[in-house]
């Protein structure tokens, strides 16, 4: 039986994959991706700031360029509206 504190690694990464379930919709693809990747490896990973949020900013337009161009689904655009192709 694992000890509580073997745990708290993947539980860090299950409310990380909750927190991007609740905001999925309200902030679009592209900004919950980021923030939760930048968050995972800053505060999980300890990657240092920069370095997170240069791989944050890549997963997260990755993701969109591959869904939206790619593979042609539409991902909910969210607070970038006005800026992403639909």
């Amino acid at each position: 039986m694992p000890r509580l504190s073997e745990l708290a690694g993947p539980a860090s990464y299950v409310l990380v994959g909750l927190f991007m379930i609740f905001l999925w919709e309200r902030l679009g693809v592209v900004a919950t991706v980021l923030v939760a990747s930048v968050g995972e490896l800053r505060f999980l990973e300890r990657y240092s700031w920069g370095r997170s949020v240069l791989v944050g900013v890549l997963i997260s337009l990755t993701t969109w360029v591959l869904f939206q161009f790619v593979l042609g689904v539409p991902l909910p655009a969210g607070i970038f509206s006005w800026l992403l192709v639909r």
